[in-house]
Parts: C-alpha cells; sequence; structure tokens
C-alpha cells in the first residue's frame, strides 16, 4: 500500500519538474508531540412609487460601492517600510507577507535593507542573512499592536498562515509556529533545506518537501587531479516529501520523489493528474492509502496545475496554444465543472490565495505589453503592473479588482479575510482594506451519488 502511494508520489514529481526543534528523521517512527452600476428600466410611465423605490435602490447601491472604495488605509512608511528595489522583479525573491490573523488584525512582515556583509578574517564571506521586520496591525483604529525583527538566512517564503491567528515561520530548515503576539515557538527541524509548505484547506496536514543528504555510502571515483589518484564525490541529494498532522507533528505519508513536487492536498487526501490522449488530462482523487479514482478530463497544453480551495472543490488552471490560460472550478461531489473563466495570454505569474472560509480566492497576476512565448521570454520593461482579482468560490463572478503597487512576482502584497468579506492590498504606500459583499455559498453536495460518463472541460 505503501509503495502504491510512493510509486504514485513519484510520478507526481516526474510530471511538476512545480518540539520542539528536534531533529526528524524520515526512517524514524518517533516524532515530537504537540501540545454595478444600477440598471433601472426606463419606463416613461413610472408611477411615482416605482420612481421612490428606484432612487433608494440607486442611493443604497452608490454608498454601497463607496464603502467599497474607500475602506481603511494604513500608511506603511511610518511602520518603516520602503519598497524593494526593481532590479528584484522577476528574481522571484520573497520580499515581504501580508496576512489577516482575524477579521480586525494584519501580519505585515517586509524586508529591511540592510548593508552588504564584507569578508570576514581570513577572506571567508559570513553567511547569508536578512532582517524581515513583523508588524501586527488593527485596522480599526490603525495602531501597531505588537512588532518585532526575525533574521533569516535565505530569499525564499518564510511564512505560512495556519488559522485561528497563528502562522508557521520558515529558516532554513527550522520551522516555528507563531501568534498574535508574535511570541515564537520551535515546531519542527528537518534533516535538511526545506523547499516548499503547503497546507490543505482545513489546515489539518502540512506538505514539506525538502532536500536531504542521501544515507548511500560515498562513492570515490578515480582523478588524475588528485595527489592520491581517486577523489570523493559529494554526497548526493535526496528529495523527500512529507504529509505532516499539524495536531500532532506525526508523518502520516512519506516518500522519495524526483525533485520538489506540488501535491495538492485536501481532506484526507490529494488530487493527481496523468496525461490521457493528445491534449487530454485526467484528474483523479486519492485518499492516503493510495486508493483513488477519476473524476474529470481536462484539455489543456501544459500539464495544469491543481489548487484545493474548499473542501470537495479543485481549481484547475489549463492553457492554450496561444498562451492564455483558464481558470475551471472542480466539484468533486458532483463530478462536474462549477465555472470557467477566461485568463489572456498577458497575464503570467500567478499567485494564489484561498480565504479560510474557501468562499472566495484572489488571484495576483503580473500584466504584460505582450505576451511570453519561447522566442520572447518575460523583459522587465514589458511588465506594466500587477493586478489582483477577487473570484467566488461558488460562481466564479469577479467581485474585485484593483493594482496592487508595487508589483511583486513573488506575492506578499495581498490577503484575504478568513470571511471572505475583506481584502487588503499593498498600493500608493498603504495597505488598502476594501469590504466586499457577502460571498455566496458553497454548492451542496447531491444527496444521491451521480453517476455516468466522466464531465469534460471541453
Amino acid at each position: 500500500m505503501i509503495q502504491t502511494v510512493r510509486n504514485i508520489l513519484v510520478l507526481l514529481s516526474l510530471a511538476a519538474a512545480c518540539g520542539s526543534g528536534s531533529a526528524m528523521h524520515a526512517q524514524s517512527q518517533s516524532y515530537p508531540q504537540l501540545d454595478p452600476n444600477l440598471l433601472v428600466p426606463q419606463a416613461s410611465q413610472a408611477s411615482t412609487l416605482q420612481k421612490k423605490n428606484n432612487k433608494k435602490k440607486k442611493r443604497a447601491q452608490s454608498q454601497d460601492r463607496e464603502l467599497l472604495l474607500a475602506g481603511h488605509t494604513i500608511p506603511v512608511a511610518p511602520l518603516g517600510f520602503a519598497p524593494p528595489a526593481e532590479h528584484y522583479l522577476t528574481h522571484h525573491i520573497a520580499q515581504m507577507s501580508l496576512d489577516f490573523l482575524d477579521e480586525d488584525h494584519l501580519l505585515f512582515t517586509f524586508r529591511v535593507p540592510g548593508l552588504i556583509p564584507r569578508p570576514v578574517a581570513g577572506g571567508q564571506i559570513p553567511p547569508y542573512e536578512r532582517h524581515i521586520r513583523a508588524v501586527v496591525v488593527q485596522i480599526s483604529t490603525g495602531q501597531t499592536q505588537a512588532e518585532d525583527l526575525w533574521t533569516l538566512h535565505d530569499t525564499d517564503r518564510y511564512l505560512w498562515m495556519l488559522g485561528d491567528g497563528r502562522f508557521l515561520l520558515r529558516d532554513g530548515n527550522l520551522l516555528r509556529v507563531g501568534d498574535a503576539s508574535l511570541r515564537l515557538r520551535p515546531f519542527l527541524r528537518f534533516p535538511g533545506p526545506i523547499d516548499t509548505i503547503e497546507t490543505d484547506p482545513f489546515d489539518h496536514f502540512l506538505v514539506a518537501d525538502t532536500e536531504e543528504q542521501s544515507t548511500q555510502q560515498v562513492k570515490k571515483r578515480p582523478s588524475l587531479l588528485s595527489a592520491t589518484g581517486s577523489v570523493t564525490e559529494p554526497p548526493p541529494t535526496d528529495f523527500l516529501v512529507r504529509v505532516i498532522d499539524l495536531a500532532t507533528r506525526k508523518v502520516v505519508l512519506f516518500s522519495h520523489t524526483e525533485g520538489v513536487i506540488h501535491l495538492p492536498l485536501s481532506e484526507n487526501g490529494y488530487y493527481q493528474i496523468q496525461r490521457s490522449e493528445g491534449l487530454n488530462w485526467m484528474v483523479s482523487y486519492s485518499d492516503l492509502q493510495g486508493q483513488g479514482m477519476p473524476y474529470w478530463q481536462i484539455e489543456s497544453v501544459c500539464m495544469p496545475p491543481l489548487d484545493p480551495v474548499a473542501p470537495g472543490l479543485v481549481l484547475a488552471t489549463p492553457c492554450g496554444d496561444d498562451g492564455s490560460r483558464a481558470l475551471v472550478m472542480l466539484s468533486r461531489a458532483t463530478k462536474s465543472v462549477l465555472w470557467h473563466v477566461n485568463i489572456p495570454a498577458t497575464s503570467v505569474w500567478p499567485v494564489l490565495a484561498r480565504s479560510a472560509s474557501g468562499l472566495r480566492i484572489a488571484r495576483a497576476t503580473l500584466e504584460l505589453s505582450q505576451p511570453v512565448t519561447a522566442g520572447n521570454p518575460i523583459d522587465p520593461e514589458d511588465i506594466r503592473g500587477q493586478k489582483v482579482a477577487v473570484y467566488n468560490t461558488a460562481d466564479g463572478v469577479m467581485e474585485f479588482v484593483v493594482d496592487a503597487d508595487p508589483p511583486l512576482d513573488a506575492g506578499g502584497n495581498f490577503a484575504l479575510s478568513p470571511s471572505s468579506r475583506r481584502v487588503v492590498v499593498l498600493r500608493q504606500g498603504s495597505l488598502h482594506v476594501f469590504d466586499l459583499p457577502a460571498p455566496p455559498p458553497l454548492p451542496q453536495p447531491p444527496s444521491a451519488e451521480k453517476s455516468g460518463k466522466l464531465p469534460s472541460t471541453k
């Protein structure tokens, strides 16, 4: 059974080619415990009462739009934030993070510029360090509630929300857990650097991809350049993926892979995608024991990424031969496509965020002056800005869209609140918090299981 899961994960890695601080070893079985505009029909003989009602509706909707445009504005310069230099764009360096701790509190973290380290005695360069300032801000008052300065040692993404006002902070191979007070506690330490971290929509499980030194015996090979006639090869690197129960910090699934993979975990299983015939891809769902079944067939010229957004709902992003994309929401309960939205080829490098309630998703993309092709790669001069769009999970309606400024290719400049009723975006030197109308509820599963031909997104 475990071998079946291992084979599936290896196949995913080939397709993607995408504590209390105690050491965690893959082979060990002992792990630490965790404690629109209003449209009124034009009628020449409308009654006085109808006219009054129309005026009231128009006034109310106008006020709603003003509220949506106004919201709350929190200047970021007083918090110590300075925009990243433009030359960092297209390098995918994580410069900042922006998240809701709850409906009225934001966690805003950002890199603090510093001096380039100079060689120390012996000409050695000291280990890379960067300082991240963390600030908790109350939206209703704009006041700082807590602040801290963190020292990190690489340029990759470093923060993930866990729900209930908690977050994970990564530094190298170490994960720490924090809350609104910014107090940090050791959570897990891995034997090697962490490449990616993902959580399921319920925040019950964590998926960690790591690079670790292989346990294979180091070999020696002949060499004419060595005084001993041989040279010791560096130990090979193993790529490993672990699924960890966040409540107990126990590993529930583990496998060696061929590289860093994206494992779309949801509930007690995960989605996987395999090429079918021609441009068709088959999407399946498997439990953690490796038992699965096919659900949908998608047409795409590339392998479509899969992102779980709510229980039984997964977002697929197929691509066309002209470089365009599409957002396709799939329902596992009905084995159907809920909605389909086309994305132009000039919107690239998406960063996706989902609300804790799963009722909305937000998607940020860099907007280009021309499509990207194999012979026309991205040029920083082609970047016109960055757009943040908010969609309802239930019907795919774009409820809100705004420009983010400055544009960031690694994300961290927008967030959705847990209830999906608020979105915050960094623009024009401030954190702009927009209040959104109530989202529609998620579709309810049918009372009886549907059967028949597999649905297609064609």
